[in-house]
């Protein structure tokens, strides 16, 4: 049995897996070859297939649909492959060291960890040399990502440096996300400014669920992905756990029932019992030693255990990461963007330039707002707004029920709608499509309609005797 060291997921489904000598797909119950060979390691520069040799792959990631980026911690190099099994090194050479440069003048000291932002530049967990590494895919330029101190953040117990960092993921704004193994934290790093903050952590080894610096991990955090809602999914080795941090920074355990027999000093006590590698779940499963997490496009978490001897599948519903495969998927993946900027200006009261005042069976709600997104997203307001009808910079909206014009009023910001089971209670898609047409939504109008078909109420809504009654 070959021990696979990293994972990586395609968007069709397929699953490439690295060991220390060579790179397999797995797809539809079947392993296929790329390149490399199942036993013999080596260097080699620019081969093909089977005649490729690699010497400890410890990190892998989808460039393209068809092509892969690798580093290797024995061969300090970064890699393109394809799928067809065609090895190119795009920079780094046999020889270790820390030195930016061009190609193969460029050093790195045991990489271990490979990722790509939206723009296709590469990030290379550079765990020799206590940084992050920048590879420019087409010329090859490696530069080092410069921390600026003075704008960083941190913990009093934690330093304000990398340390033996294991794993980089790129998260959705393109922030890097930063496995510190050396002084047990995860961090965040904005690469134009240089700010480093720590998100979870505080340096000491433990195993506590919170928010921030109130978690701890243990003294072997592997590895990281991001899912497309910023949600970051971590490997805690030695913890035996799958940990993750939410947007917002608060830690929890998403599977593994933990390891009761682990002390935080040099004295490690390891059960043999094969009952704890079983499936279950959550904290119910035995998660053996995990060492590299990657998501699939279901949102299920793809889980490398103790050393490549398992591959597991845990159902955690998450939203699948958006990948820089093709210009539809980054398009994607900017509409994703605007609409979690645009929740954030929705919530923000400060930037708002008019308040709607929503009057309901004697109760009141305010709502603040933003004129010009009002007046290009509904006819009502453009045609309200446009004469100056507002008292003091407030807007009354008589008999409009206040629960289901927050809906409206957020999908003029987002372009999005909850699915059925997410409503407000006593909110119907009938409901939102008379206050959609109300206000001369004809998008809203539209999705409500296909909703309600989709649920099987047809019968009920016909779009041409739409009620002229007030939402």
């Amino acid at each position: 049995m070959f021990h696979v060291q990293c994972t990586a997921v395609g968007n069709k489904g397929e699953i490439v897996l690295a060991t220390d000598s060579a790179i397999y797909i797995y797809l539809h119950g079947h392993y296929s070859l790329i390149a490399g060979h199942w036993q013999d390691t080596g260097f080699s520069t620019n081969e093909r297939g089977g005649d490729a040799r690699f010497t400890t792959i410890t990190g892998i990631v989808f460039e393209k649909e068809d092509t892969l980026l690798i580093c290797e911690y024995h061969n300090p190099v970064v890699r393109r492959v394809s799928l067809l099994g065609q090895v190119s090194t795009i920079a780094g050479s046999k020889e270790q060291g820390d030195m930016d440069g061009v190609g193969v003048l460029a050093r790195f000291n045991r990489p271990n960890g490979i990722d790509i932002d939206s723009k296709g530049m590469i990030y290379v967990c550079d765990a020799g040399n206590d940084n992050i590494r920048i590879v420019h895919p087409h010329t090859g330029l490696v530069t080092t990502v410069l921390i600026n101190d003075a704008n960083s953040v941190a913990p009093v117990s934690v330093p304000g440096f990398l340390k033996n960092p294991t794993s980089v993921a790129v998260d959705m704004n393109d922030d890097l996300i930063v496995v510190d193994m050396g002084h047990n934290c995860v961090r965040k790093i904005n690469v134009a400014s240089g700010r480093m903050v720590v998100i979870a952590g505080n340096g000491e080894c433990g195993d506590k669920d919170g928010v921030g610096e109130f978690a701890q991990f243990s003294d072997e955090l592997r590895g990281a992905v991001v899912d497309g809602n910023n949600n970051i999914i971590l490997a805690d080795y030695n913890n035996l756990k799958i940990r993750m941090i939410t947007k917002e920074g608060m830690v929890s355990t998403l599977a593994g029932w933990g390891n009761p027999d682990y002390e935080y000093n040099d004295s490690k006590v390891w059960s043999d019992n094969e009952d704890e590698e079983c499936d279950g779940p959550g904290v119910v499963a035995g998660i053996p030693c995990p060492m590299q997490v990657a998501i699939t496009q279901n949102g299920e978490v793809v889980v490398l255990e103790d050393w490549g001897k398992w591959l597991r599948f845990i159902d955690a519903s998450l939203e699948p990461p958006l990948r820089v495969f093709s210009e539809k998927m980054l398009e994607a993946r900017a509409l994703r963007l605007l609409q979690s900027d645009m929740r954030v200006l929705l919530d923000n009261d400060q930037t708002a330039d008019i308040v709607i005042v929503t009057n309901f069976n004697g109760n009141t709600v305010r709502f603040s707002a933003h004129r010009v997104i009002l007046m290009a997203r509904s006819k009502y307001f453009q045609a309200l707004l446009s004469f100056g009808k507002t008292n003091h910079g407030e807007v009354v909206l008589e008999d409009v029920n206040p629960t289901t014009f927050s809906v409206f009023l957020r999908f003029l910001y987002t372009h999005e709608i909850s699915p059925l089971q997410d409503l407000p209670e006593g909110v119907t898609y009938f409901d939102i499509m008379k206050t959609a047409d109300y206000f001369d939504s004809s998008a809203l109008c539209d999705i409500c309609f296909r909703k309600i078909r989709e649920y099987g109420l047809t019968a009920i809504i016909d779009p041409d005797e739409m009620v002229e009654d007030r939402p």
